[in-house]
């Protein structure tokens, strides 16, 4: 082989492994990104719920004090009974609330439940006190830190004596270190976690570390990273979302946040976790996929060392080849005698002198032979026809020289022995051995093994320095050579040549598939047409969990239950149709868990072009397989959880119709779709009349089922092209597709029917109460320019309805602005 090949060989494996090595990171880039992604998912749906969490209490809170603020004691400021009634809802509410406190109209603080040491306090100096000392309306106040000494927020709530008189204000207090406590500190789940809770300005509501009032740059003070300060800098940047970015030591961090209205003001909600932690269930995975790189750089070495050796061994015969082609043969006289000992084949040759050749042979496997036998008569004459060589190939080689052994001329006299008299000699080649005379004494005593004269003569000689060695057998009355003698030791030595030369080719094989197959990680085992083990794998008896050893034993009654799962089937299936099968199998182990593998069987076929054996080669891949439906569960999950939190964002959570926020963006939309296919569409604005009485007299729970009744009224009426919102309180907003002004009135004037007829919970959870509603119409007509035209017009003639007295329709008309140019219908 070429030097050039022998470089093409060693880059191709080591470009083999490289190869490997990039599939297999790229596979772990791809299951970081997705353990990212999930880790994320997983993150930001606590950080939603934790958010609602603390919506829902904040809620609880404003609706408990909302109803303290009906009783006519609160009212009336009666400090005995508000007192005593204060307490009785602090004591159901101190898991969330640290006060309830009565201010009256100048701003004073006359009751606090627990405390009673600030009662007297001014706080009208407060902004959100002189908020709600001028407008008269509920006020949520803070972040501050309250005359109580709290970091916390409160909750004013006007109170009205004789439902008019404005009398100040019943308020609760939510101290942060109760929400740090109740919703924050559940969320850390290692030292290494951080969580905060700030407000839309920066400023830290909450922090394990930090107290209130520090701004969100103090907390990441000691980090430059632009990911992370760009997101300071526009804080919040969205409602939700994650980056990463590198701490003051250099570490990846991951920081999730989530957006939440709280009162008047977005409140955000912070994780911020070390990366590591969200890729930590990918350690084992990194682990093989390093494993594996290491054994891909070994199959390189063992290629590069395979061709190395396959080239040292041609290059060895081309050396022969050319020194055969200019050899001058020299002869040096050595005299080297070997102990002579007697061995003579029994009659009933119970020695097999085959296997004594072979024994022999097993220490000359890299040691090519070329015998040559030159027989004489008793005249000294050479008798032709019986002069051999035993190694086919060598005689080759010698033939494309152009050399025949036979006609080596040696020297008159070797020792004492005329070498006219000899009865024959044999030279055999022997330039690969480091230690000759021992390994003269195998090859003589296998030759003596075979041959049934007394003695030996091995005399060694050199040629170009290479060795060879003339055995030699004198003539001798006693032990004439006969033919029977000749033809029998012709043949024997012959065929143990030859034996000899494949036993060194099939151990040298061996040795090199041996090395493979105690390195490869799959099962590779070979059987012959009648499914007998010939030869497996030590990863073979580790996957189908063998205990014996399975060499000449059936396969199918080592393995049972591969007949199960139709492998013998397959077997004969590629026999019959000498095509190679892959196939994927899954079964249980004897630990009663899945695993999964794919089987390649490979016919041999020979030269009768029958199969003789089959190469099946086993790969476990229980966990890709495992790792592959995790993915997909994981990837349904979170489509699952998209398409949540998607609904959530566009949809009202009492009444389930569409929120103001996704009509706002879908209202431009639906003019544009309708004015590019020139038909018409309506705009109807409806209000509840009177619901302020209703929730008052009923409670908020009440009300709150009030409206979601109403709601599935609304649903009731519309088509898959309508859209039904919630547009805020009590108001709804209808679009009604490809409706002109009849058919809006149509709809409008039916579903005022529908409400008026439906009785609502009243007294004591009977359904005797009724309500009406007001609507107002605005048909899309060439003249308005936009949503917002449309959408106030339908606004003035809801006003209007409201107006002329409430349960009544009207359509705005477009000629003007004055009420003569609304049509009101009832």
């Amino acid at each position: 082989m070429h030097k050039s090949s022998i470089i093409y060989s060693i880059i191709f494996y080591v470009l083999l492994a490289v190869l490997i090595v990039i599939v297999a990171h790229g596979m772990l880039a791809d299951a970081e990104k997705i353990a990212l992604r999930e880790f994320g998912s997983e993150k930001l749906t606590i950080a939603y719920e934790t958010m609602h969490g603390i919506e829902s209490a904040v809620s609880s809170v404003k609706d408990n004090i909302e109803y303290l603020a009906t009783f006519p004691q609160i009212a009336n400021l009666d400090e005995s009974a508000s007192r005593s009634i204060m307490k009785g809802l602090f004591n159901s509410i101190n898991s969330i609330v640290a006060s309830i406190t009565r201010v009256d109209s100048s701003g004073i603080i006359r009751i606090t439940v627990p405390y009673s040491d600030f009662e007297g306090y001014d706080i009208n100096y407060q902004e959100h006190i002189k908020r709600l000392l001028k407008n008269h309306q509920p006020v949520i106040g803070g972040p501050l830190k309250i005359v109580q000494g709290f970091d916390a927020f409160v909750i004013h709530i006007p109170t009205f004596k004789d439902d008019s008189i404005f009398t100040g204000s019943i308020a609760g207090v939510i101290a942060f270190d109760t929400l740090k406590s109740r919703f924050i500190e559940p969320l850390l789940g290692d030292t290494n976690e951080i969580v905060w809770l700030a407000n839309a300005g920066g400023k830290v509501l909450c922090h394990q570390k930090y107290k209130f009032g520090k701004q969100i740059e103090e907390i990441y003070s000691d980090v430059n990273d632009r990911r992370l300060l760009n997101f300071l800098v526009d804080f919040p940047i969205k409602d939700s979302g994650w980056l990463t970015y590198k701490d003051s030591r250099g570490r990846e961090r991951i920081l999730y946040w989530y957006c939440k209205r709280i009162g008047f003001e977005k409140w955000v909600l912070g994780i911020d976790v070390k990366e590591e932690a969200a890729l930590a269930s990918l350690i084992p995975l990194k682990k093989k996929i390093i494993i594996s790189s290491i054994l891909a750089l070994l199959l390189a070495v063992l290629g590069v060392l395979a061709v190395a050796r396959l080239t040292e061994r041609k290059s060895v015969i081309e050396q022969q080849r050319q020194f055969l082609k200019i050899a001058d043969y020299r002869r040096e006289k050595l005299e080297y005698i070997l102990q002579f000992a007697r061995s003579l084949l029994t009659d009933d040759m119970s020695i097999d002198p085959y296997l004594k050749i072979i024994e022999g042979a097993k220490s000359l496997l890299d040691a090519p032979i070329a015998m040559e036998w030159k027989f004489l008569n008793a005249n000294g004459e050479l008798i032709p026809e019986h002069s051999i060589i035993g190694d086919y190939r060598i005689a080759e080689e010698l033939r494309s020289a152009g050399i025949d052994i036979a006609q080596v001329p040696l020297p008159v006299v070797i020792g004492n022995i005329d070498l006219s008299k000899l009865s024959g000699y044999v030279a055999i080649s022997v330039d690969v051995f480091s230690d000759i005379s021992a390994q003269w004494k195998v090859i003589v005593n296998t030759l003596k093994s075979i041959c049934s004269t007394e003695n030996f003569m091995v005399i060694p000689f050199s040629v170009k320095d290479r060795y060879f060695a003339c055995v030699v057998v004198p003539e001798n009355e006693e032990s004439i050579i006969g033919s029977e003698f000749i033809e029998s030791f012709r043949i024997s030595v012959s065929q143990s040549l030859y034996i000899r030369s494949i036993l060194s080719e099939l151990i040298a094989n061996n040795r090199i598939n041996q090395d493979v197959l105690k390195n490869v990680d799959k099962a590779i085992f070979l059987v012959d047409s009648h499914f007998t083990v010939l030869s497996a794998s030590p990863v073979f008896y580790r996957l189908y969990e063998v205990k014996e050893d399975a060499i000449g034993k059936n396969l199918f009654e080592v393995v049972p239950f591969l007949k199960n799962l139709h492998l013998e089937e397959i077997f004969r299936d590629v026999i019959r149709t000498r095509m190679s099968r892959e196939t994927e199998e899954t079964y249980l182990s004897s630990e009663k868990k899945r695993r999964f593998t794919r089987t390649k069987i490979i016919p041999i076929i020979t030269d009768g072009e029958r199969v003789e054996r089959l190469l099946v080669i086993v790969d476990d891949v229980t966990e890709f397989r495992l790792l592959e439906e995790e993915l997909k569960h994981t990837a349904d999950e979170l489509a699952q959880k998209n398409h949540q939190l998607a609904k959530l964002a566009i949809t009202d959570e009492l009444t389930q119709l569409k929120n103001y926020r996704y009509f706002i963006e879908q209202l431009p939309n639906y003019i544009s779709q309708h004015r590019k296919k020139g038909i018409e569409m309506s705009l109807l604005s409806m209000d509840i009349d009177d619901f302020k009485r209703y929730n008052d007299t009923y409670g908020h729970p009440a009300g709150d089922r009030l409206l979601a009744e109403v709601a599935d009224i609304i649903r009731g009426f519309l088509r898959s092209e309508d859209l039904g919102v919630r547009y805020g309180g009590d108001e709804f907003v209808i679009i009604l597709s490809k409706t002109d002004r009849i058919e809006a009135q149509d709809v409008a004037e039916r579903l005022c029917s529908r409400i008026a007829r439906t009785s609502f919970l009243g007294e004591k959870g009977i359904r005797n109460e009724h309500i009406t509603v007001s609507i107002g119409i605005a048909i899309l007509t060439e003249d308005i320019a936009n949503a917002e035209e449309l959408l106030r017009q339908a606004d003035s003639a809801l006003y209007e309805s409201k107006r002329s007295g409430k349960n009544r329709i009207t359509i705005y008309d477009a000629g003007g602005e004055n009420p003569k140019n609304r049509k009101n219908i009832r």
